[in-house]
C-alpha cells in the first residue's frame, strides 16, 4: 500500500465518522427512525477498502457520541448497529452468498440486540422490559383516567399483555428488517460505485426454501405439545412461534402480490398503494404466502 492510498483511506475513515456523528444527533431529534440506515457508510467504507477502517470509523463514531451525547447512545450505535456493519461489510468482502450474507445478518443483529439491551441495562440499571411494561402501564392509567369503559380497558390490557409477551419476536423481525434494508442499499450504492457485486433478486421473486411447510406444521405441533403440557413459558413461546410464522410467510405473501401486480399494467403509483393496502390484512397476505409456498403458483423452483 503506498503513502497516498493509505492517506485516502484514513482521511475517508475520519470523514465518515465526523459526517455520520453529526448525522446521528441530528437524527436523534429530527428523524430517529433514519438512524436504522447508520450501518450503510460503515459498510460501504469497509468494503471498499478493509473492514478494520469500518470498525475503527464505528468505535470512532461512539467515543463522540458518548462524549456529545449520552453514553447509552454511543453504546446502541457502537454496538446495535456496528457489529452488523461489521458482519455484513466482512462477508461481501468475502463474497458470501446473498442468502449467506442475510442469514449472518440476522444472526449478528439479534445478538447484538441481546448484547446492547443487556449492557445498556447494567450501566443504568433500567431494563428495557421494564420500561415498556412502565409505558404500558401509563397507557392503561390514562384510559382509566379519560373514562374508557370497562370492557375497551379490559381489551386494551389484554393487547398489552400479548404485546410483552412478543418482545422476542419483534426482535427477531426487526433484525431481519434491519439486515435486509442495510444490505439492500449498500449493495445498491456500492454497484453505482463500480464495485463488482451480484445484485440481490428483485423481491417479487422471493420464496422461502421448499422444505418450510413440513417445518412449519412440525414446529406448531411441537408448539401445540408445549401448550397442552404447559411447560415452562408455553404462552410466551407459542405467542412467539406463531408471530415469527405469520411474518414468514406474510413476506412470502407480499412478494405474490408485487409478482402479480407487476403482470399488470397498472401504474406505479396504483400498485405501491395496493401493496400498502394489502399489508394491512397480515393474517389474509400470510395464508396466500403459505398456499405459495405449497404450490408454487409462480413457477419459480423449476427455476432453481
Amino acid at each position: 500500500m503506498n503513502l497516498n492510498d493509505k492517506t485516502k483511506k484514513v482521511t475517508e475513515t475520519a470523514i465518515i465518522t465526523a459526517l455520520m456523528t453529526i448525522l446521528v444527533i441530528i437524527g436523534l431529534f429530527v428523524m430517529p427512525i433514519a438512524i436504522i440506515l447508520f450501518p450503510v457508510p460503515y459498510i460501504i467504507l469497509g468494503v471498499r477498502h478493509d473492514v478494520k477502517y469500518g470498525l475503527i470509523s464505528i468505535i470512532g463514531s461512539g467515543i463522540l457520541l458518548t462524549i456529545l451525547v449520552d453514553i447509552t447512545v454511543g453504546i446502541f450505535i457502537t454496538l446495535l448497529l456496528g457489529f452488523l456493519s461489521v458482519g455484513l461489510s466482512y462477508m461481501i468482502r468475502k463474497k458470501f452468498k446473498t442468502y449467506q450474507i442475510i442469514t449472518g445478518g440476522i444472526v449478528i443483529s439479534i445478538v447484538s440486540v441481546i448484547i446492547t439491551i443487556n449492557i445498556i441495562a447494567y450501566i443504568t440499571g433500567i431494563s428495557v422490559v421494564g420500561q415498556v411494561e412502565s409505558y404500558f402501564a401509563e397507557m392503561i392509567k390514562v384510559a382509566q383516567e379519560v373514562g374508557l369503559p370497562n370492557s375497551q380497558t379490559e381489551l386494551l390490557k389484554n393487547r398489552i399483555e400479548t404485546a410483552k409477551l412478543t418482545i422476542p419476536s419483534t426482535m427477531i423481525i426487526f433484525s431481519i428488517f434491519n439486515t435486509y434494508i442495510n444490505y439492500w442499499v449498500s449493495v445498491a450504492i456500492l454497484r453505482r460505485l463500480g464495485h463488482n457485486i451480484p445484485k440481490i433478486p428483485k423481491f417479487k421473486y422471493f420464496r422461502l426454501p421448499g422444505n418450510v411447510v413440513t417445518g412449519s406444521l412440525v414446529i406448531i405441533l411441537c408448539t401445540s405439545l408445549i401448550w397442552y403440557l404447559q411447560i415452562l413459558y408455553y404462552k410466551t413461546i407459542a405467542i412467539n412461534v406463531m408471530s415469527l410464522l405469520m411474518f414468514i410467510f406474510f413476506i412470502q405473501g407480499i412478494s405474490v402480490i408485487m409478482y402479480l401486480l407487476d403482470k399488470t399494467k397498472l401504474n406505479r403509483v396504483l400498485k405501491v398503494f395496493i401493496i400498502i393496502f394489502a399489508m394491512l390484512y397480515v393474517p389474509i397476505i400470510g395464508i396466500v404466502g403459505f398456499i405459495d409456498a405449497i404450490f408454487d403458483f409462480r413457477k419459480l423452483r423449476k427455476n432453481i
